[in-house]
């Protein structure tokens, strides 16, 4: 069993491991913690790398991700979709995708997880990864799984997990940064970010 975390548009090293591994398990009985990949996505706008978080209802310190809810207190849908045209508009393929990703800042989830499902089998149609997936029925500990990918992940970017290799591909801004939401190299490569995303995988030493 090979068992991983579940992001909001995941890391482009997420699916690359995901398409490895061809049956994965998806955690959904992880407890939710403020400051990691579970609620946000890393892109590039102009002026730097930003993590764009999904605003999560306060709970106790042991909410399950399954139980987590997104919040609507403020309008971060119709600023998530601006922020997104600014950063991606010119680029080769936002507009190729633009309706497909119209319902996360249209419609409304009520709960994280189930937004987070949906941007990976979005991404896994988009780019046509060939691997599937199960929820957890339960919390499974590590001596349970036999690959454990929780924990893989540093939410600032700065380091990528060991089975990582970053394949360049052109970026609308500045020098090319790493292992992004896979959204930027969708918009930046469309299809043929496939190639990049099952190249991005070595094994681990």
């Amino acid at each position: 069993m090979k068992i991983f975390p579940v992001f909001y548009f995941p890391p482009i090293s997420w699916f690359a491991a995901a398409a490895h591994e061809k049956e994965i398990v998806l955690d959904r009985h992880s407890h939710f913690r403020k400051q990691q990949l579970f609620n946000r996505m890393r892109i590039q706008d102009p002026n730097r790398i930003l993590p764009l978080t999904l605003p999560v209802l306060r709970s106790g310190e042991n909410t399950p991700l399954h139980q987590s809810r997104i919040s609507y207190a403020e309008d971060w849908q119709k600023i998530h979709f601006r922020t997104l045209e600014t950063a991606y508009r010119s680029s080769p393929y936002f507009e190729y995708y633009e309706d497909d990703i119209s319902p996360f800042f249209t419609e409304k989830h009520e709960f994280l997880l189930d937004l987070s499902l949906k941007s990976i089998e979005l991404v896994r149609g988009w780019l046509q990864l060939d691997f599937e997936f199960t929820l957890s029925d339960r919390y499974l500990g590590k001596d349970e799984v036999e690959t454990d990918y929780r924990g893989k992940w540093d939410r600032t970017g700065k380091t990528h997990p060991d089975f990582f290799q970053p394949v360049h591909y052109p970026q609308i801004f500045r020098a090319f940064e790493e292992d992004l939401s896979v959204f930027d190299l969708v918009c930046n490569e469309g299809p043929q970010g496939r190639a990049i995303v099952l190249d991005s995988y070595k094994k681990p030493d």
